[in-house]
């Protein structure tokens, strides 16, 4: 097996796995002679480590890099590799509580790091969902993203506290998960005597038929990743793969609720689009999250998500041959 000679490899010391990368990654890839460029990444924001990651990798001679975090660090890295100066290929190594994008490039569990090294492996250029307000860019999303009460119940997904004391033992990220959940039911709890406040400000969609006026949304969702649409998928994907997916929710409605999931059941809860756009009514703050890295946008006018087929990062996926 052909391996490539240098790698750069991007870190997250507070990832819930973090201690695993040593033996598990780093070691086996020195043992077959690779030289590695390390990156950590050393800022709680993300725009700050999408920035360092990418004058890093710009600076190193590796033409491939693997990712060893969950998907917070890994879409930094995306949006890093896709603003370098030059071509990059990205690999993703499963080192985090929530690991989508690794498990929708390699399978479940942690890949053979070698497999990813490998020269001449399976290649996959993802174009990502490109996120955007009247102002202007705000960042690219590889894998998915929403706004409303999801995005603000999912930052107790970030509480790595018990995951990094207890990740040796088996059931952790299950206990983790459980925890997480937990929290956010809380959350959600704490809402109901004013269940307004956990809808998305009143909102227009305009479609090819017309307009229509939503006033009690609770979460968007628009999703990029096939293996990542487990609930929204919709039977127009593998054949259309210049669109992304995209529904509304309001889990406050028993009967959208019945009807979501009536839908999803059947395989058709989303719509397949090439761009979906959130007009307020008035100036709104709305808190977004891109595979769990928040952002939180304030005094907008509108809200949109197109997919970017004109721009995308090379993906090592060794298991696709």
């Amino acid at each position: 097996m052909k391996k490539h000679s240098e790698l750069a490899i991007v870190i997250n010391p507070n990832s819930t796995r973090s201690r695993q990368v040593g033996p598990r990654l780093l070691d086996p890839l020195i043992s077959a002679g690779i030289q590695l460029d390390i990156v950590r990444t050393n800022s709680p924001k993300y725009d700050e480590n999408v920035k360092s990651i990418q004058e890093h990798l710009e600076h190193t001679g590796a033409t491939r890099v693997i990712v060893a975090s969950g998907d917070g660090v890994s879409s930094q890295t995306y949006n890093s590799v896709l603003q370098a100066n030059r071509e990059m290929e990205l690999g993703f190594w499963a080192a985090g509580g929530l690991c989508d994008l690794a498990t929708a490039s390699n399978g479940a569990g942690q890949i053979d790091p070698l497999l990813l090294a490998q020269d001449g492996a399976p290649i996959h250029h993802l174009s990502p969902l490109e996120v955007s307000t009247d102002t202007g860019h705000v960042r690219f999303a590889p894998g998915y993203v929403s706004a409303g009460w999801t995005a603000a119940a999912v930052k107790h997904f970030d509480d790595k506290s018990f995951a990094q004391n207890h990740c040796e033992l088996p059931q952790a990220r299950t206990m983790q998960i459980a925890l997480s959940l937990g929290k956010a039911c809380m959350e959600y709890l704490r809402y109901l005597p004013d269940p307004s406040r956990l809808y998305l400000p009143s909102f227009r969609i305009d479609h090819d038929k017309g307009s229509i006026k939503y006033d009690q949304v609770t979460d968007f969702f628009a999703i990029n990743i096939a293996n990542m649409a487990r609930i929204v998928k919709n039977p127009d994907w593998d054949s259309t793969p210049d669109r992304f997916n995209t529904t509304l929710l309001s889990t406050l409605n028993p009967m959208s609720m019945s009807q979501f999931a009536l839908c999803a059941l059947m395989g058709r809860a989303s719509e397949s689009v090439t761009q979906r756009t959130l007009h307020f009514a008035d100036p709104s703050d709305i808190r977004v999250q891109t595979e769990g890295e928040h952002l939180d946008l304030t005094n907008v006018h509108s809200l949109t998500v197109a997919k970017r087929p004109d721009v995308s990062v090379p993906i090592v996926m060794p298991k696709a041959a």
